[in-house]
């Protein structure tokens, strides 16, 4: 039961998935960097490799932010979308349920546009970045020694930095699937619109009320009568010339 409760949920609000006992263990035991233990022969291939590898730590760390930024560029637009459609049914004058399944739309799109702006920002926030620096540089001694330095700098830089980027990719995700789940609200909204707009317009239409349609019939037929009364009379009504002339 609860799995389907949470599959439910993850559906309608996903979440991140809970840590085991062994990854928390993990997290807090303490990031040992390993010592280069590189023939001399070799160091070259091995710096050339770490510094590929530190390269790519950066360039998925600029990838996730570059992402990040793009969804909260597009955000606006799917929110203005909702906005617009949700002004032209307001102005439309339909019923009041239809206005308020219109707000009901426009409110879970909301929410889940401010969950992807949300986690996109938590992707784009600053963290504790280990790079390359005057300390790993600045060393004396010979060729093989400054090349191993090097070589253990680029390591625990590419080694610490992986957490901080693990943690940039789960937020990322966050916001891509929230982000997903509006646009899937926004295309079923606009089916539905679509499919209204090809309804007759009467079915809109405010029913009267069958007593009032009664009283509306009964008081023309009173007006009918009326004038059917009053019309004659006023035709043989006569006029003073007449009288005169009878005289």
């Amino acid at each position: 039961m609860k799995n389907k409760i949470s599959k439910i949920r993850e559906i309608v609000w996903p979440l991140l998935d809970p840590l085991t006992l062994e990854e928390k263990r993990k997290q807090k035991e303490p990031i040992i960097i390993p010592d280069v233990n590189i023939d001399e022969e070799n160091l070259d291939s091995a710096l050339d490799l770490s510094i590929s590898i530190y390269t790519e730590v950066e360039d998925r760390r600029k990838g996730i932010e570059s992402k990040a930024a793009l969804l909260l560029s597009t955000i606006s637009i799917a929110s203005s979308i909702i906005v617009t459609a949700s002004t032209y049914i307001a102005e439309a004058g339909n019923e009041n349920k239809g206005i308020r399944i219109s707000i009901f739309i426009s409110s879970v799109v909301a929410i889940y546009a401010a969950r992807t702006v949300w986690y996109s920002v938590r992707a784009l926030e600053r963290g504790n970045y280990h790079q390359i620096g005057v300390a790993e540089i600045n060393i004396s001694g010979s060729k093989v020694t400054f090349k191993k330095c090097l070589i253990k700098g680029y390591w625990e830089a590419s080694i610490l930095n992986g957490p901080v980027i693990n943690k940039k990719v789960d937020f990322l995700v966050l916001a891509q699937e929230y982000y997903k789940r509006a646009i899937i609200v926004i295309f079923i909204y606009a089916l539905a619109l679509l499919g209204i707009s090809f309804l007759p317009h009467t079915i809109f239409e405010k029913k009267q009320n069958p007593k009032s349609i009664n009283n509306v019939d009964t008081l023309n037929r009173k007006k009918k009568l009326t004038d059917s009364i009053i019309i004659p009379m006023k035709r043989v009504k006569p006029t003073y010339d007449t009288l005169s002339a009878n005289k």
